[in-house]
């Protein structure tokens, strides 16, 4: 008979083309001629492909357990079987069977890879088991636990509004209407429909593809402590808090008005009263307060001469780019410093994290290539060339 591996590729032709019937007819007649690992395998790929793309959970779940008769409790692939089973029967509404599969594969296999995801998905199948039901619809069972989950999935913006009697039956009412339109397009097989087939389609892909970046790129990044710590040291200016001056100003636009105002204010008039007197920009309003400035502040004439004085102390007349006039007050003055490592270590974590996956995603994109192997056969250069488009165009 035929081995798996040689057919293989013919399988995969099939499912790239979504030829989904074409590829469960051509496995179901494979698979008697299979023996041993051969038939396993074959066996649960159809199985995922009836339960995936096919909609049909009740093939699936024959045909595991036709693998899990042939695999046993310790051979190829039972745990995975095993895991897929739970998965067939969830969907089946058979919680109790389950949830006892997913506890088989999380207590008797504790190297799987689905080990984790198995420990997570008892207690989804618990909550299916739980005894305080709210409603039953088309034979499945909501939950308190459930419904509690799904108010706390509600953005917070309209929680107060679900948190109501009238909030919880319309998000109940909901839930139901979600089941029906489920059971309804299952049995109408609106899944055959090639629009929403092409939509399912790139649903999967996407879903897939997230799962598979989470496991082979987010997942083997770790940025450590000391990463973190050597980061901040080589970039520590890039975490310096400037100089800050708190300064009033008064600003005229001749230079009598100007030393008339200094002459008072070397008198002891209140530099905040002579601001909303004589000044003619707008935060004289505000006794001239300018707020909190830095070196790098306009105009530069005023900030230059801010960081010249010690707080408390009035500037002489400075002459400003614009043909006016200003005097100043420091009010205080912070040196500034560093941002502390505690204020900053997961900003740096978050930069080091997508440095290191961006490495590993090129690492993991040049492995893909190298195992399935990439041809190919359009070049866009060229067709941007013959167009006109190139360079020098």
């Amino acid at each position: 008979g035929q081995k798996w591996e040689h057919v293989q590729q013919e399988y995969r032709g099939l499912l790239a083309a979504k030829d989904y019937e074409a590829a469960e007819a051509f496995l179901e007649t494979l698979i008697p001629d299979l023996k041993g690992r051969d038939k396993i395998q074959a066996l649960v790929e159809l199985a995922d492909l009836q339960y995936h793309h096919l909609f049909k959970p009740e093939k699936a779940l024959v045909n595991l357990l036709r693998a899990r008769a042939v695999s046993g409790d310790k051979g190829y692939m039972a745990d995975g079987i095993l895991y897929r089973l739970g998965l067939v029967y969830q969907k089946l509404g058979l919680y109790v069977e389950a949830a006892r599969a997913f506890e088989a594969v999380a207590t008797r296999y504790p190297k799987s890879p689905y080990r984790d995801d198995a420990m997570q998905m008892v207690e989804r199948a618990f909550e299916k088991n739980f005894q305080d039901v709210i409603a039953v619809v088309a034979g499945v069972p909501i939950t308190t636990v459930e419904f509690d989950r799904r108010l706390e999935e509600v953005p917070s913006f309209f929680r107060a509004e679900y948190n109501t009697p009238e909030g919880k039956k319309k998000l109940l009412d909901q839930i139901i209407d979600e089941i029906l339109m489920l059971r309804d397009a299952e049995a109408k097989r609106v899944y055959l429909r090639a629009d929403v087939r092409e939509r399912l389609d790139r649903l999967y892909i996407r879903t897939l593809t997230q799962g598979v970046y989470e496991e082979e790129v987010k997942n083997k990044v770790e940025v450590t402590d000391e990463e973190v710590r050597q980061y901040y040291e080589a970039h520590k200016e890039d975490y310096r808090i400037p100089a800050r001056a708190r300064v009033r100003r008064i600003v005229v636009n001749e230079r009598d008005t100007a030393e008339r105002v200094l002459q008072l204010l070397k008198a002891g008039h209140p530099f905040d009263s002579l601001a909303r007197e004589y000044s003619v920009t707008a935060d004289a309003k505000n006794g001239g307060l300018m707020g909190t400035i830095t070196i790098k502040s306009r105009p530069p004439e005023i900030a230059r001469a801010a960081f010249r004085l010690q707080p408390g102390e009035i500037s002489d007349i400075i002459a400003l780019a614009d043909g006016r006039y200003a005097i100043i007050k420091v009010e205080s003055r912070d040196e500034g410093g560093y941002q502390p490592l505690e204020q900053v270590q997961n900003t740096i974590r978050s930069t080091l994290q997508r440095q290191k996956e961006q490495k590993r995603w090129e690492e993991y994109r040049k492995e893909l290539r190298e195992r399935y192997g990439v041809k190919i056969y359009k070049s866009f250069e060229e067709e941007g060339e013959a167009t006109g488009e190139g360079e020098g165009k």
